[in-house]
């Protein structure tokens, strides 16, 4: 994560906010940028209990031109930056760890690695439910297969209630490279993701059209109805839970810089976020 420099120096976080390490940025040491600092596990109370004992993780940017952070957009909810911590940026959504949640450097800073049994699970406070337009995006990079039988999803995000139609929110790939949102019901696709390169996804809705982003660029954009997504919910990175099947589908690789709004950005919003690579949201 990195702050945007205003007048004499830079903001001010605490120190469960702050990453591992810093880079250099326009003030300073005000992070941003891979770190060295190894890898944390926590517990699924959240505490940290290691540093530099797992095996897993790391891996190769793939983001843009990396010019300096760009200004974070407006309307964010709740921010969970990866950075050595479960906290939320926004301070209204901690994150706990379902299972075995470790440390890595990601895109920006440090990311979330997750080992397909896993997952953050966090509250819901404040979040878009029923049709409200909103944006999900986040980086992830995966290390294995897009997923194999009897699980074949690797879930990225999701919340709202699965196994009823209409009631959930998620993005997630399904036996292919191809990005997928679904509402449990119907689901929209494209883009064709990689194993181990980072790549930025995203989600909007907007006046109940949904619109798939990869690297910045539409995937596809269409209008479905219904859905309605319930309040006082999970929200995961990397997992779901278990679902009406009993699968705990989940990640096997990173997600970084996930972050909620309570509106729909524009594409060239979120093509910069994308652009800004490891410099990531100013903040």
């Amino acid at each position: 994560m990195v702050l945007l420099a205003f007048g004499l120096g830079c903001g001010s976080r605490s120190a469960l906010d702050m990453p591992a390490s810093s880079g250099t940025g326009p003030c300073g040491t005000c992070g941003g940028g891979s770190t060295d600092a190894g890898l944390m596990s926590v517990s699924s109370s959240g505490g940290v209990l290691s540093s530099g004992e797992s095996s897993s993780g790391g891996g190769t940017s793939n983001g843009g031109v990396s010019t300096g952070c760009v200004p974070a957009p407006s309307g964010i909810i709740s921010w969970w930056t990866g950075d050595g911590t479960l906290a939320d940026l926004e301070r209204l959504n901690p994150g706990t760890a379902d299972g075995n949640v470790t440390f890595a450097p990601g895109e920006v800073g440090e990311a979330f690695v997750l080992d397909g049994a896993s997952a953050v699970a966090t509250t819901t406070t404040d979040f878009p439910v029923g049709a409200a337009d909103r944006t999900i995006e986040l980086w992830v990079y995966l290390t294995s297969s897009f997923g194999t039988y009897p699980s074949l999803t690797e879930m990225f995000v999701q919340y709202g209630t699965f196994g009823t139609v209409g009631a959930a929110f998620a993005l997630f790939t399904f036996g292919s490279p191809s990005l997928y949102w679904s509402q449990w019901g119907a689901s929209f696709t494209g883009g064709s993701m990689s194993i181990g390169v980072w790549t930025h996804i995203a989600v909007t809705s907007s006046a109940r059209a949904i619109t798939l982003f990869e690297d910045g660029q539409v995937l596809t954009s269409q209008a479905l109805s219904p859905y309605d997504t319930p309040a006082g919910t999970t929200f995961y990175i990397g997992g779901q839970g278990a679902d009406p099947q009993g699968k705990m589908d989940s990640l096997t690789g990173m997600a970084d810089e996930v972050t909620v709004y309570d509106r729909a950005l524009s594409q060239a919003e979120i093509a910069s976020i994308y652009t800004a690579g490891s410099a990531g949201k100013c903040h």
